[in-house]
């Protein structure tokens, strides 16, 4: 099952792509891509993260492919929209 989550990022997306970009050194996430777009993959709670994510202006579209079974979708969604704002 795919996740899809749309939320606005209310900084410069530019400094948003530096943020990321030192999170995922710090946490093992395989990012493929620029701020406009791209791929990601890495591992928490004990599973396999898949997905890639698209920016139109200050919008950020996130599409799950792979994620383990027992976390529902609302709860990514939720972490992400809740936590978007605090980078």
């Amino acid at each position: 099952m795919n996740c899809r989550i749309e939320t606005i990022y209310p900084g410069s997306i530019s400094n948003l792509w530096l943020k990321v970009q030192n999170i995922s050194k710090n946490h093992n996430v395989e990012i493929t891509g620029s701020e406009e777009g791209g791929t990601f993959t890495f591992t928490a709670v004990g599973g396999l993260f898949k997905g890639a994510y698209k920016v139109n202006g200050q919008k950020v579209e996130i599409n799950i492919h792979k994620k383990p079974f027992i976390i529902p979708c609302v709860m990514i969604r939720n972490f992400v929209t809740d936590n978007i704002g605090n980078l």
